[in-house]
């Protein structure tokens, strides 16, 4: 390992090939910057198995006076673990602060019913952590939210504190108690200027940026989990099970009880919302209930026991895990089996992104997930630590809390995470595929024999592994991506020019010139313009984000929508200068781009345009294009293998300028 200086007295060490956070403790009687007298002690470097799934990060410890703190428990009064929050947008306490570069961890000491909140979450190494002020004698609950990387908000107990965003480095601002007779165990903030908060006794509040507002009592029994997917929607579960809905101005209670069905009742311990139109909560039996579209489903067994909390980044991509130490997954339409991931059991989980997961334990380890789940990699001081909370405002930024049994402390982390996957692949008609950024060679078609052209490819969800299309219907599959059954060898009216994969990579649609679509796995048909009248062909295929849907686009810019999918315009009717050859759904799946060979770019619903190689010089035709997850960019790619990247798209390489064998006709993001 190397090490280098950031601060006067600190070292911070690296290694380029596992990556490590390393943990330094201050004594108790001396709280100083980074760098100062007040650092007494290294405690250890990290390093070893699984310590790649985390990016290296300083954690400074803060050691204060011990409180009377009994161990955590849930809501329900269970003993086996703690009260865990869910993630992103989440309910849970919650922790505010500024992105930077490194991690902090501060302890809260004694005090009552207040709470604490972190500006400069990961600011410059000139900036230190910071004593606060105690949260109470026990912790009945805690969590966190970050709805940005510039602000998160704690909640424990009866008490909350927040900051504005300035960079003060590890600066807490000062506890602000906003419910003296209740105690606090859930909040989940939408943006910095929205959060909604609930607690024991039935009371909610909701914070604008500057204050709270209490609004309650709204039950007489107390809330345990909350979760908002907008200022105008949230929803908190309470103590019976009953779920009440925010509407921006007041509660409501949902119809129906949201206890289980196939196991009786069990308590709601988390819920998840990822947008006004879906929810997911999860119970202490190992079920799983969805809201959708206004309703509550009958609950789900998808555990083998506890599940301790849900984190959904989408409506096709949730997490839950267990106290048994299991994740599962669900694709918007079926949850995975339980997949064992840590010995120690799971507490709490958040979810930045689809495939993009951070979960904790019981034992102060944290798992990344990015379509495989890293061993556990001990932050924490003391194995005798557990993550009650974790709140991911983006895939490389997160902040926690823990709870110490032996010297009964409450800590808040801020941690910088591994970047994601961040490539593309190209892929030519003779099948040959190369990979730049990131992005894993897992095999190719390139040098065998094929009995029709290569036309299109699409990523695995997890982004390890991918699909080749040809025009006959014949699929290949790589790396993870799993083979449901295909065109190849059937009759065809007219070549397959597409294909699109459902969002848990469980199916897959392939689409032909003239527009007759071919469903395997579990994609579901909704129909297609086969067999219909077209004023052009059928070039490009997209799904909406929960899978319920496709569109289908034409030559021409007709676009078709199907199942969930909405149409917001397209250039069907319009003079084009060049024929679209593509078209990709925004994240959101309420918009959608059409880009034509000429590299002109249109956007429809929300996608956002960022530029575009129309008019401008190509050595050759652009056929394909794809965008980041966060939609904030896209690339277009030429038949030479040239690349373009607009908006937050970054370029890695090409083989533009190279000699292929056959032209390049598609791409796909890792």
């Amino acid at each position: 390992m190397q090490a280098s200086k950031r601060a006067a007295g600190m070292r911070t060490y690296l290694s380029s090939s596992l990556g490590c956070i390393t943990v330094i403790r201050r004594s108790r009687a001396h709280f100083r910057f980074a760098g100062t007298s007040g650092l007494t002690r290294l405690l250890r470097v990290c390093s070893g198995a699984g310590m790649a799934a985390l990016a290296c990060a300083v954690v400074s410890l803060l050691v204060g006076a011990a409180g009377a703190y009994a161990a955590p428990v849930h809501a329900h009064g269970s003993p086996a673990t703690p009260a865990a929050a869910s993630g992103s947008r989440s309910g849970g306490s919650a922790v505010r602060g500024n992105a930077g570069t490194r991690g902090t961890r501060a302890v809260i000491s004694a005090g009552h019913r207040t709470g604490i909140a972190l500006n400069g979450a990961l600011a410059p190494r000139s900036s230190a952590a910071r004593p606060q002020t105690a949260i109470g004698p026990t912790l009945y609950a805690a969590g966190i939210s970050c709805p940005s990387t510039t602000l998160c908000v704690a909640v424990i107990n009866g008490g909350v504190s927040y900051s504005r965003s300035v960079p003060l480095g590890y600066a807490w601002t000062a506890p602000v108690t906003i419910d003296p007779a209740g105690n606090l165990g859930a909040v989940s903030c939408t943006s910095n200027t929205f959060c909604a908060a609930v607690d024991a006794a039935g009371n909610a509040f909701t914070y604008n940026g500057s204050s709270w507002t209490e609004q309650g009592p709204i039950t007489t029994s107390g809330f345990v989990a909350l979760s908002c997917a907008s200022p105008s929607f949230c929803v908190a579960t309470d103590e019976q099970n009953f779920a009440w809905m925010f509407n921006g101005t007041s509660w409501s209670q949902s119809a129906g009880m949201l206890q289980g069905t196939p196991r009786g009742y069990n308590p709601i311990l988390s819920v998840s919302c990822a947008t006004a139109a879906f929810c997911m909560a999860v119970d202490a039996g190992g079920q799983a209930i969805e809201y959708s579209a206004g309703v509550w489903s009958p609950a789900e067994a998808v555990g083998n026991g506890i599940l301790n909390a849900v984190s959904c980044a989408s409506p096709s991509y949730c997490v839950a895990v267990e106290s048994s130490g299991s994740a599962i997954i669900f694709d918007g339409t079926t949850w995975s089996a339980p997949t064992a991931i840590d010995p120690y059991g799971l507490t709490t989980v958040a979810c930045a992104a689809p495939w993009s997961c951070v979960a904790g334990d019981p034992r102060g380890n944290l798992l990344r997930f990015d379509g495989t789940w890293s061993a556990p990699v001990q932050l924490a001081a003391s194995s005798a630590e557990g993550f009650l909370a974790i709140s991911c405002p983006s895939r490389t930024v997160c902040a926690a809390m823990t709870f110490d049994s032996s010297n009964k402390s409450l800590y808040l982390y801020a941690i910088m995470v591994a970047p994601p996957r961040s490539g593309y692949w190209e892929v030519a008609s003779d099948g040959g595929l190369f990979a730049f950024g990131n992005a894993t060679f897992s095999g190719s078609m390139g040098g065998r024999h094929l009995n029709a052209p290569i036309v299109a490819m699409v990523a695995a969800p997890s982004g390890t592994g991918y699909w080749e299309v040809a025009s006959d219907g014949g699929l290949f599959t790589f790396g993870n991506a799993s083979f449901y059954g295909s065109m190849g060898g059937r009759h065809l009216n007219a070549p397959i020019v597409g294909m699109a994969a459902t969002p848990g990579g469980k199916g897959y649609w392939e689409v032909a010139s003239d527009g007759g679509l071919f469903s395997f796995g579990n994609a579901t048909f909704y129909g297609s313009m086969g067999g219909r009248h077209l004023n052009a062909p059928i070039v490009g295929i997209a799904a909406t984000p929960d899978g319920k849907g496709y569109w289908e686009v034409a030559s021409d810019g007709g676009l078709f929508s199907f199942g969930n999918a909405t149409f917001y315009g397209s250039m069907g009717g319009r003079r084009l200068n060049a024929p679209i050859v593509a078209m990709v759904a925004a994240p959101s799946g309420t918009g959608y781009w059409e880009v034509a060979s000429d590299g002109g770019l249109f956007t429809f619903g929300n996608a956002t345009f960022f530029g575009s190689m129309g008019g401008k010089h190509l050595n050759a035709p652009v056929v394909g294009m794809t965008a980041t997850p966060t939609g904030g960019g896209y690339l277009e790619v030429a038949s030479d293998g040239g690349l373009f990247n607009f908006g937050n798209a970054k370029f890695y390489g090409s083989t533009g300028g190279n000699v292929l064998n056959k032209p390049i006709v598609g791409m796909a993001t890792s």
